[in-house]
C-alpha cells in the first residue's frame, strides 16, 4: 500500500456520476470506483473523513448560523 493511505471498503456510492472515478491506486480487477464497489481499496488518507470529524464540521457550521441568528 502506498504511504498516506489507508485500506477502506466500498460499501455504497451515492452519486452515479462518480461511478466512474479513477481510483488512486488501481490494481487489475479495480480501475474506477464503481468496480471497487463491495471490496477494499486503497484510499488517500487525506480524502478520508471520519465520522467524529464530520459529525464536528456540521455542529460547528449549525454553531455559526445559531450565532449569526442571535445577532441579528
Amino acid at each position: 500500500m502506498p504511504p498516506d493511505h489507508a485500506k477502506v471498503t466500498v460499501d455504497a456510492i451515492l452519486d452515479a456520476d462518480f461511478l466512474e472515478l479513477p481510483l488512486h491506486v488501481p490494481n487489475d480487477d479495480q480501475l474506477t470506483l464503481g468496480t471497487a464497489l463491495g471490496s477494499f481499496t486503497a484510499w488517500p488518507m487525506s480524502k478520508i473523513l471520519v465520522g467524529v470529524e464530520v459529525y464536528c464540521y456540521y455542529n460547528f457550521l449549525y454553531f455559526l448560523i445559531y450565532i449569526y441568528t442571535i445577532e441579528l
